[in-house]
């Protein structure tokens, strides 16, 4: 029989190792803000933050990565539950690679942030948005990315944004 001495070493072991890897993915944020609606078009900032000791290199967030399922931006209904996606593409392009380099990727040092403001139009969220209040959540792949690059350290991990509350009256608005 194990000594009791031994069961908790072991014990302590698989916690700490299993929290130290699900916290992983957490020391770089995905952070919405300045959410607004004007007209028909949807402006926000996305905030890409390192709060890890190591530095990382980032791959920056365009709206055309929507089209290659690298990132997502929808709605959730919160009477109804229904998801509202964006997809402002006529078609879906496979990325099997991503070229990373200095005009598409930022190098953020420990505590750096970088900001960018993105627009989408409402009327390319399907289904269409209806009044109601939503959740509005960004999603970025970076996991089963490809980046063929030299430069150092780069993030692959899946991140999710916070939940932004919102009250859409727009039926009016868009016809």
């Amino acid at each position: 029989m194990y000594s009791r001495k031994y069961i908790f070493l072991f014990w302590f072991l698989i916690t700490f190792i299993c929290g130290y890897s699900q916290n992983q993915s957490r020391l770089v944020s995905l952070k919405l803000s300045n959410v607004e609606i004007q007209d028909s078009c949807l402006s926000f900032n996305i905030m890409l933050h390192n709060a890890d000791n190591n530095s990382f290199t980032i791959y920056k967030p365009f709206l055309k990565d929507i089209c290659s399922g690298v990132m997502k931006c929808y709605f959730i209904n919160t009477e109804t539950k229904l998801r509202h996606e964006i997809f402002p593409c006529n078609e879906i392009v496979q990325s099997l690679a991503i070229i990373l380099n200095e005009k598409n990727s930022v190098y953020l040092e420990k505590n750096e942030y970088f900001i960018k403001e993105l627009m989408i139009n409402l009327k390319e969220f399907s289904p269409h948005l209806r009044d109601g209040n939503y959740l509005f959540i960004a999603e970025f792949y970076l996991e089963d990315i490809v980046f063929e690059t030299s430069l150092p350290n780069v993030l692959k991990t899946n991140l999710v944004s916070n939940k932004i509350e919102l009250h859409l009256d727009i039926e009016n608005k868009m016809h």
